[in-house]
């Protein structure tokens, strides 16, 4: 009970005193990706303009992205090469040129975006806001589901308009991916082609920005990974924990770019829901005891099979919840650390409070064979050992973890 108070008191929710006790006794921590060691939503890391292939002024490129967040970038698959490529690549010396700076395609993107519940919709405004950039209503607003958006922003002073022939008062935009464009009937320069595939290889998610029918720049977004991870793995092996391992259904880069981040001991990529529950399985088989820790749907078979099941408290929380034994209530991974510290913790003091009792139980039985104690005094003290035990126990509940 001390125990599950405390860790209550620490954000952390644990359904039994059966998985105080298991905490104290896994020897594997097992962790998901996304939204996992990742944040699980996508944010915007740069903006290409054509013929450039460094990332955007004011953009700081995050690592270990996940190209699963979403559906208006390019499916790995259009990009490899099994799906032709259905727009006409331009001539090869055909030249691109953009009148507009990287925030002002930002702004434009957003002001269309920000009338899409789309999550990747939600991350491009978001990315404006923060940059401080002034969203404009939009008219003429149409969404084709799962390939992209497009509307008509007006100008504002703060857009950059140098090399425009001609100004008018709004500008035509669209958002999003390859089939988007050709659907539009506007040709992709190959340069941005070719810097979209790179980027798709690498996990990232790119959506096309298109001005007046012309492309006006790639718009890359990451899944990006928790800053804390890095501290992860060390201070579990810290807490005792021997082997440390991550299961995602990611590409095989994807997952050892997060896995060197987090310094697991164990990459496994391109793992389904069966998978991880196999694996779990196979780790139990071997005699050790897996803390597995996830976020969605996806991760309650392997939840409720493992040693101790534990819910990040973020998207997807209701199913992984109601499959873990234990909930932690913050979306900060290190809290991992402190439930299996806690669970050390409670089960050396119940250990201590069992050969206490038992000990002092067992010496006076002995006084009272040989007629040392009476009866009546033999059960007061009883009692009064008892007490020892409790008063230990609530030593649990006073430590900082």
């Amino acid at each position: 009970m001390s125990g599950i108070d405390l860790a209550a008191h620490n954000g952390i929710i644990a359904k039994s005193g059966a998985a105080i006790e298991q905490l104290g006794e896994v020897d594997i921590a097992v962790f998901d990706k996304t939204g996992t060691l990742t944040l699980g939503i996508p944010k915007v890391t740069a903006i290409i303009l054509p013929q450039q292939e460094n990332v955007g002024a004011g953009f700081t490129p995050a690592r270990a992205p996940d190209p699963g967040v979403g559906g208006r970038s390019d499916p790995p698959e259009a990009i490899s090469g099994t799906r032709p490529e259905t727009t006409n690549p331009p001539a090869l010396n055909e030249t691109y040129t953009t009148a507009y700076d990287k925030n002002t395609l930002l702004r434009f993107a957003a002001s269309v975006e920000q009338l899409s519940t789309h999550i990747l919709a939600r991350a491009v405004v978001d990315a404006a806001l923060e940059r401080d950039l002034t969203l404009s209503p939009v008219t003429d607003f149409d969404e084709t589901f799962g390939k992209g958006v497009q509307g008509r922003v007006p100008i504002i002073p703060e857009d950059d308009q140098l090399e425009r022939q001609s100004v008018n008062d709004v500008v035509e935009v669209a958002v999003g991916n390859h089939s988007f464009m050709h659907h539009l009937e506007i040709t992709v320069p190959l340069a941005l082609l070719s810097e979209r595939k790179r980027r798709v290889d690498a996990g990232q998610i790119c959506s096309f920005i298109a001005v007046d029918h012309q492309i006006a720049g790639l718009l890359v977004l990451e899944d990006v990974p928790r800053p804390e991870i890095a501290r992860l793995s060390s201070d579990l092996k810290s807490a005792g924990i021997k082997e440390t391992i991550l299961l995602t259904g990611d590409s095989d880069v994807v997952a050892h770019q997060i896995g060197e981040l987090a310094q697991v001991d164990r990459t496994i990529a391109r793992c389904l829901p069966d998978d991880k529950l196999r694996i779990i399985q196979e780790l139990e088989a071997q005699r050790h005891r897996v803390l597995m820790v996830g976020d969605g749907i996806n991760d309650a078979p392997a939840l409720a099979t493992a040693t101790v099941g534990m819910a990040l408290g973020s998207q997807g929380l209701t199913a992984a919840a109601t499959a873990a034994d234990t909930v932690l209530l913050s979306t900060d991974i290190l809290r991992v650390v402190k439930a299996i510290r806690l669970g050390r913790w409670v089960m050396h003091v119940a250990l201590q409070g069992i050969w206490v009792g038992m000990g002092l139980s067992g010496i006076a039985m002995l006084f009272a064979a040989f007629g040392f104690i009476t009866p009546a005094a033999g059960a007061i003290l009883q009692e009064g050992i008892d007490v020892i035990v409790i008063l230990n126990a609530l030593r649990v509940s006073r430590i900082r973890l």
